[in-house]
């Protein structure tokens, strides 16, 4: 009975992912022949206007999605471990959404962010998938930041770069709020009569702060000083990153 369980826990994983991947890999084929047709002048025009309709079939389909999702689970049909469903559906759809805003801005510079961040969301979805919440969720916010570091880098000091400094900032906050929060409820918030678990009974407070609060430091010099600082305290971000994803993996082994 065990065995079976384990096995159809690591089918629901595979399928979940090979579906993110697949998703990913059209999206972004779909997406770079959109860049080529920004980059041409003559076909500027129709791009933009596809890109926009895009947007706002993306942010539809979040809504769908989102709207499934609470249904599903008022109703008790919700299966978390199912390939696919609402909330699966709403993520995709607001990535697609986020990466076509990017083109929108700028498609030149965009375009790259557009290929960081395609892919790092599959990934994202196969630690959700696999790892406990406790390597997720910081994974997840961390991801946000090196975001953050790697377009305040490409950035001069102005309002947007503030904005993006005050925004990964108010991740690591509300990280840390929300770790507090849910302490005295072993790491388990409730939303509309659901538990969800956010964090192991076993996370470590102090080093759960000391980890946000060392990030903050991180985040306010790599504004105040030069911009290719920003561009290297990223890969300290990813080094961290990295590094819980393999000693989580050693932990599972």
């Amino acid at each position: 009975m065990k065995e079976k369980k384990l096995k159809k826990s690591d089918e629901y994983i595979t399928n979940r992912v090979m579906i993110a991947l697949a998703a990913a890999a059209a999206f972004l084929l779909g997406v770079s022949r959109l860049f080529r047709g920004l980059d041409t002048p003559t076909k500027r025009a129709a791009s933009l206007l596809i890109c926009k309709w895009s947007v706002a079939v993306c942010a539809a389909v979040c809504v769908v999605g989102l709207v499934w999702y609470f249904v599903s689970v008022k109703k008790g049909t919700h299966k978390e471990n199912s390939s696919f469903n609402g909330m699966f559906l709403a993520i995709a759809a607001f990535v697609a959404m986020c990466s076509l805003c990017i083109m929108l801005y700028d498609h030149l510079r965009g375009m790259t962010l557009v290929y960081i961040f395609v892919p790092a969301s599959a990934v994202l979805l196969l630690i959700y998938s696999v790892y406990p919440r406790e390597v997720f969720f910081p994974c997840l916010t961390h991801s946000y930041v090196a975001f953050a570091l790697y377009a305040m880098s490409r950035l001069e000091a102005g309002s947007l770069k503030l904005v993006l400094l005050l925004s990964a900032l108010a991740v690591c906050a509300l990280s840390v709020l929300m770790f507090v929060l849910t302490a005295k409820n072993h790491g388990i918030i409730k939303i509309g009569g659901k538990s969800y678990v956010m964090f192991s009974r076993n996370a470590g407070k102090k080093a759960f702060i000391g980890l946000y609060g060392a990030t903050a430091v991180l985040l306010i010099a790599a504004f105040l000083l030069p911009a290719a600082l920003s561009f290297y305290a990223m890969f300290i971000v990813l080094a961290y990153i990295v590094i819980s994803i393999i000693i989580a993996t050693i932990k599972l082994m």
